[in-house]
């Protein structure tokens, strides 16, 4: 059988056996409830195959496991063959090269045992602690088991309980996850495993997006309470445990129990991160529910629900911040090499779309060639490696192969805008994905005298001869079948065509309906063969060379109405200027009354407003100043249409900032004003 908990920490083979006393010998044995099936002979299998299903027993305490039981104590063993603890294993027994034993206790008495082996990159104690949630959902089963044997239950319904058991296992029996509170008090989920469909009937990516759902799920008598210890642990810092009800119209009561436990950590913006995990305790608290019920009727709150919501309110309108920011925070988490470099795709991408986000509020931005280019140095190797490793997942899901070939006179760096050239190879091999279903994609970069040519290839439906002249406009999709089967918006090919117009190229499209498609693009780089002393990854940093703030304390006057704004603005203000003085304006009308009374250094005002405007209030403050004084007015503002920027600058704006505002160029704005 293959355990969840072998897959989970990437070992080859396992167990998860009860731990029983033998009455005669007054020594303890194991029967296994789940084992992986490592048979090496026919005799072997033979035995297996015979006791499985009422459980393999393990009597032989000169072993790494008997010394668990021992000694009941972990057992981590990483070079077995010179471990002097290692003996007793079976002639033509699969190699065994590191094992970790786990005890499982409940109350003090040792009731079970997890044993996995052969792990790459060996067992640690971190593992061991990173394990724990999983270790006391199996404390809680068995514990469960040896109550029913107290009860003397029928031995049918102990078999029907372990095969239960065994199905748990193999699925996982709960999820893991991820709960974020922010010190302005936005909560989120940034993880949340698949084992979420059995424990809340959800998706991961339904509790991702809108954290209020949970609202519904748990139950009413419940909700203020779990709230509540999530508030307590944040408070201690002290690990979360919970049980607590869910509504289930398909179970037999309609609610299930669930136990929940999470161990917070604080990061160093003051967040708390809980990594936790839940499991469905439902057989468990049928014999508590009588003695709990009273008690659960009586913790009723209401008022945490309302702030719950405001907070989930709030994430909800900053997604892209949102992804940003548990990037960052999942950084400063225990994570393997793969997991990390995932990671670091992620972080590539979202970095990516923050930079050209703005430009695609409007589409009619690029009809207008108002996309402004710049010259990077471009490792051109580097971006096609981080593409791919972004992309090969959706590819490899399809059994797609990717190929890229970059020919060897192609130089290291190139200056172009890297933004938009990989803007440009992200929409085209994501097309190309998305339109083929299986067979193969290549991708190659030849150098022309003056020019690199770009191809992308690949072995998909293909495009009718007479639509592909009409491929590249915006929102065309080729029939309503295409439309139906692939989703989108029929934008990454008019924004591709654009943006390649504006770097004095085009694109072009050779396709075979029902073998492939190809299309490749030129680039016009002067400078081919010159050789940049720059460093090739500058392209994927942010700057900090900021010039040092002119004062150490500032006043200054935020006007914006919508507070999970107020309070990023308010923190970055902090982050640069520690003792500064913070005033708050939900509209205009308050903001020149507050510059009336208070000499400010700094006012950073948005547009919208009720009672008054931000260009209205700019105008009022204008007349306001004597002569030779002049507050520096930084606008904040959503608005990314024609003509925003140059209307607040008429009305006496000094600066124009659209959102979503990088908190880097929010402190080069500022300073360089202060």
């Amino acid at each position: 059988m293959n355990l969840p908990i072998i897959k989970l920490t990437e070992s080859e083979y396992g167990f998860i056996a009860e731990v029983i006393l033998d009455t005669e010998t007054n020594l303890p044995f194991l029967r296994a409830q789940s084992i992986t099936n490592i048979a090496w002979n026919d005799s072997i299998l033979e035995f297996y195959n015979l006791n499985y299903a009422k459980g393999l027993e393990f009597r032989n305490l000169d072993t790494l496991f008997g010394r668990v039981l021992k000694y009941e104590e972990v057992i981590i063993a990483n070079d077995v063959a010179n471990d002097p603890r290692a003996s007793g294993i079976p002639k033509g027994h699969p190699a065994l090269n590191s094992f970790l034993g786990m005890p499982i206790k409940k109350k003090g008495k040792l009731i079970a045992m997890v044993g996995i082996a052969n792990r790459k990159q060996g067992f640690s104690q971190e593992l061991v602690d990173a394990l724990d949630p999983i270790l006391q959902s199996i404390s809680s089963f068995f514990s469960t088991l040896q109550i029913r044997a107290k009860n003397k239950l029928e031995n049918k319904e102990k078999i029907s309980l372990i095969q239960n058991f065994q199905k748990f296992s193999d699925l996982v029996p709960g999820m893991f996850y991820q709960y974020l509170i922010k010190p302005d008090g936005t909560a989120s989920f940034p993880y949340a495993s698949k084992g979420i469909e059995k424990i809340y009937k959800i998706t991961p990516e339904e509790l991702i997006q809108d954290v209020s759902i949970l609202v519904n799920i748990i139950h009413p008598e419940d909700l203020a309470d779990v709230i509540e210890s999530i508030i307590q642990s944040s408070n201690s810092i002290e690990p979360w445990s919970k049980e607590y009800r869910v509504i289930d119209g398909n179970a037999e009561s309609g609610i299930r129990w669930l136990f929940g436990r999470a161990n917070p950590e604080k990061e160093s913006d003051g967040s708390i991160l809980w990594h936790g995990f839940v499991t469905d305790i439902t057989d468990q608290k049928k014999f508590e529910l009588d003695l709990l019920q009273s008690k659960l009727d009586a913790e009723k709150a209401n008022q945490t629900k309302t702030l719950f919501l405001a907070n989930v309110s709030h994430e909800i309108r900053t997604p892209l911040n949102g992804i940003l920011g548990f990037t960052d925070l999942l950084k400063e988490t225990w994570l393997t090499y793969t997991q990390r470099e995932f990671l670091h795709n992620i972080q590539i991408s979202s970095e990516t779309l923050l930079a050209i986000i703005n430009d695609l509020i409007d589409i009619s931005k690029i009809d207008t060639r108002q996309i402004k280019l710049t010259k990077d140095s471009v490792n051109l190797r580097k971006l096609l490696q981080n593409l791919i490793n972004t992309l090969g997942l959706q590819a490899k899901e399809k059994d797609i192969e990717i190929h890229c070939i970059v020919d060897h006179d192609t130089p290291e760096l190139i200056q172009t805008d890297y933004v938009r050239l990989n803007q440009v190879i992200t929409n085209l091999l994501t097309n190309a994905i998305k339109f083929t279903e299986s067979g193969r994609i290549s991708i190659s970069v030849s150098k022309n005298k003056y020019t690199l040519v770009f191809k992308i290839t690949d072995t998909g439906i293909g495009i009718p001869k007479d639509e592909i002249q009409n491929i590249a406009e915006p929102f065309y999709q080729v029939d309503s079948s295409s439309t139906k089967k692939y989703k989108g918006t029929g934008l990454g090919l008019s924004i591709c065509k654009s943006i390649l117009e504006q770097m004095n190229s085009s694109l072009k499209i050779l396709s075979d309906v029902g073998k492939g498609t190809t299309v490749s693009f030129e680039l016009n780089i002067d400078n081919l063969n010159k050789n940049f002393n720059i460093d090739p990854n500058l392209n994927l940093k942010i700057s900090n060379n900021l010039k040092e703030p002119k004062k150490t304390q500032i006043k200054v006057l935020i006007v914006e109405d919508n507070e999970l704004n107020l309070i990023f603005v308010k923190r970055s203000i902090f982050k640069f200027f520690p003792l500064s003085k913070v005033f708050e304006a939900n509209n205009g009308k308050i903001a020149v009354e507050i510059f009336q009374k208070e000499k400010l250094d700094l006012i950073l005002m948005d547009i919208q407003m009720p009672v008054m405007d931000g260009y209205k209030a700019t105008q009022e403050i204008r007349a306001l100043e004597g002569n030779g004084s002049h507050v520096p007015i930084i606008a904040l503002t959503a608005g990314a249409q024609d003509g925003d920027r140059e209307k607040g600058l008429a009305v006496g704006m000094d600066e124009y900032l659209t959102k979503p505002i990088h908190i880097n160029a929010l402190q080069k704005v500022i300073h360089n004003y202060v």
